[in-house]
């Protein structure tokens, strides 16, 4: 029995035991169902990814390649690369700068494909659950952009965005800008060329 799917198979059931005692034999509501259509979804999709085994993770020196000189009109200003390995687990992973006198932007590449399904579906759990929430200041919420789950987050006070993609279900993009739309840091994921990056 694999012991890191267990706390999802509980967790469904117990939420499942819930319901059922809550609606007393009464016809569930639509949003209990779609409460559990959800739930339901994400379990899968964990079931999924903890398949997967562990793949020898892109060189950091081949993310390095895929920064843009620019992005929505911003000069890259810096970059690096570093890998890191522990417990037999590795990762690689890319950064970018880009900034002007008025606007900066952080763009992130990393391959997790070096520490296996599980652990990637822990580290992009927030990718895969459907959540929601508004303040006065602004809302966070996931997404799909381009057939790809991902997470948003924009602070209207300070007009700081972030977005975080999870792309084929393997690399971590995540991109944080500070005077900057939501539209403008989802147009900069756009422009980056990620079509050689493999999909498994």
């Amino acid at each position: 029995m694999n012991l890191v799917r267990m706390p999802v198979a509980l967790l469904l059931l117990s939420l499942f035991a819930i319901g059922a005692t809550s609606c007393g034999g009464k016809k569930e509501s639509e949003e209990t169902k779609s409460t559990f259509g959800a739930l339901k979804e994400y379990a899968e999709k964990v079931e999924e990814l903890s398949q997967k085994e562990p793949v020898e993770p892109i060189a950091f020196q081949e993310l390095k390649e895929l920064l843009p000189e620019k992005l929505v009109g911003l000069p890259r200003t810096a970059s690096e690369g570093q890998g890191s390995g522990n417990l037999g687990f590795q990762v690689t992973m890319a950064k970018g700068t880009y900034s002007d006198d008025e606007k900066s932007l952080d763009l992130d590449i990393m391959d997790l494909g070096g520490i296996g399904g599980a652990a990637t579906a822990g580290l992009a759990a927030w990718t895969l659950a459907e959540t929601e929430r508004e303040t006065e200041d602004g809302y966070e919420r996931t997404i799909r952009l381009d057939g790809h789950k991902g997470f948003e987050r924009y602070n209207s006070t300070y007009k700081d965005a972030e977005l975080k993609i999870f792309y084929n279900d393997r690399f971590l993009i995540s991109l944080e800008g500070n005077n900057l739309s939501m539209d403008e840091v989802k147009s900069a994921f756009r422009q980056i060329n990620l079509s050689s990056l493999p999909k498994n």
